[in-house]
Parts: structure tokens; C-alpha cells; sequence
């Protein structure tokens, strides 16, 4: 049991890395290997703590996540914090509304 959750949160996290590394590349102007790096790393740090606290509920849970993004993207990427706060906001809309679809659908 406690290796299928564990397959299934690795599988989510390989998930929001693909769809935010597929936003991060729209809207972020960088060498792919540095956007590549930073999505996983971003992701690797954020995923698992929201996961970790999820019965605060979904939505507070993606409100911190982009807090905690926005400065984790401009630090890591050198831009500001209203592109990293748009950054942060596209990327996660986008991999919760598509796992919501694929959740429900």
C-alpha cells in the first residue's frame, strides 16, 4: 500500500513537471537545460510539501505554493517578482486544471 501512494505522488510529480516545464519554456527565456533544471528543482521542493499538507485544503495549499514559487523562480531564473508571481500562477493553473481533468474525466 504504502509503495502504490508512493508511485502513484511520483507519477503526479513527473506529471506537473511536464506541464509546468511546458509552460516555464512559453514564458520564461532561458537555455532549456536551466528551465529544465529549475522546473524539476522548484518542483521537487514544492510538490511534496503541498501533498504533506493537503488536508489544509486545495486551494490554500496552491495559494503557498505560488508564494513559496514566486521567490524560488525569481531567484533562481534573475527576474522579477510580478513575472515570477505570473509564472508560478500559469504553471500551476495549468497542472491543476489538467490533473483535475484527468482525475474526474
Amino acid at each position: 500500500m504504502l509503495i502504490d501512494n508512493f508511485i502513484i505522488l511520483l507519477g503526479v510529480l513527473f506529471l506537473t513537471i511536464i506541464i509546468e516545464l511546458i509552460v516555464f519554456l512559453f514564458l520564461i527565456k532561458d537555455k532549456f537545460i536551466k528551465i529544465l533544471l529549475g522546473v524539476i528543482l522548484i518542483n521537487s521542493i514544492t510538490n511534496p510539501l503541498a501533498n504533506s499538507f493537503l488536508f489544509l485544503g486545495v486551494f490554500v495549499i496552491e495559494f503557498l505554493v505560488i508564494l513559496v514559487e514566486v521567490f524560488l523562480i525569481k531567484y533562481f531564473f534573475n527576474i522579477g517578482y510580478f513575472r515570477a508571481f505570473m509564472v508560478s500562477l500559469i504553471a500551476n493553473l495549468a497542472s491543476f486544471l489538467l490533473g483535475a481533468f484527468l482525475l474526474f474525466h
